[in-house]
């Protein structure tokens, strides 16, 4: 096992014993977000003076970690919309095996992280993978991952390189978009997050699939999929009893219909 690990190049990054309670929050369905626990009742995305990554998340992925002892704080990981259906490695990636502790940056530096390339999901959403490019086809042997939370892990190769993350269970932390939620309890188990869980699947589904611009949609059966999903989306919004589910389904359907701007998909 490698003592020095790398999230960028020339940046190591070594485990430590130092490990925080994290929280998980999937925003909107659309960034995986952590963060330390005692951080989130702040009514900021992200705690002033951390180093790593900026503070502009529409870049890529971000670590952020602690000015004074340099542990990882927090990160915002963002959801790619490339997907892959491959069971062999997507089992291979939710079974690296945990190597136990935090991130500890080895000297301070300026991060600029491209996000993974490929998702990885299954119809269940059991688990959520993403990789870069080449590692989405190789052989995950020797690798390992490190909590960023207790969902969420990231996943370095066999040569030490950040190539992924994972997270466990996603719906149990899917939130509305907006300020950052101090909700401890998840998503409890029952019709509404099956719904959800299907929901997602299928937006993450269309969402990665070559879509028609609806003014130029010469045919309604062209976009009538989209206007499916944001009726249902709509729907489980309006009947959904747990808040976080009906503002996670208000949140895929503003997605669908805002997509291209003011071109809206339907009514």
């Amino acid at each position: 096992m490698r003592d020095v690990l790398s999230v960028a190049e020339g940046v190591g990054v070594e485990v430590v014993d130092d490990v925080r309670p994290a929280v998980t929050l999937w925003s909107g369905a659309q960034a995986f977000r952590t963060r330390w626990r005692y951080d989130r009742a702040s009514l900021e995305w992200s705690v002033p003076g951390l180093i790593g990554t900026g503070d502009d998340d529409t870049t890529g992925d971000a670590l952020r970690f602690d000015a004074t002892t340099r542990v990882l704080r927090e990160a915002v990981l963002a959801r790619p919309t490339k997907v892959l259906f491959d069971d062999r490695v997507w089992n291979a990636a939710l079974d690296v095996p945990v190597r136990e502790g935090a991130l500890h940056l080895v000297e301070p530096a300026v991060l600029t992280l491209p996000s993974m390339d490929v998702a990885m999901f299954d119809l269940d959403l059991a688990g959520f993978v993403a990789l870069r490019e080449g590692a989405a086809t190789a052989d995950l042997a020797g690798w390992c991952a490190v909590r960023a939370a207790q969902e969420v892990a990231l996943l370095f190769d066999a040569a030490g390189r950040w190539a992924g993350w994972r997270v466990e269970d996603p719906v149990r932390r899917a939130r509305p978009m907006g300020w950052p939620d101090v909700r401890e309890e998840p998503v409890a188990e029952g019709p509404d997050r099956q719904s959800l869980a299907a929901l997602l699947y299928d937006w993450m589904c269309i969402d990665a699939s070559p879509r028609l611009r609806p003014d130029e949609a010469l045919d309604p059966d062209d976009v009538a999929h989209l206007v499916a999903l944001r009726t249902r989306a709509r729907a489980l919004a309006a009947y959904a009893a747990d808040p976080v589910v009906a503002g996670v389904a208000t949140d895929v359907a503003a997605h669908v219909h805002w997509s291209w701007g003011f071109f809206r998909v339907g009514e």
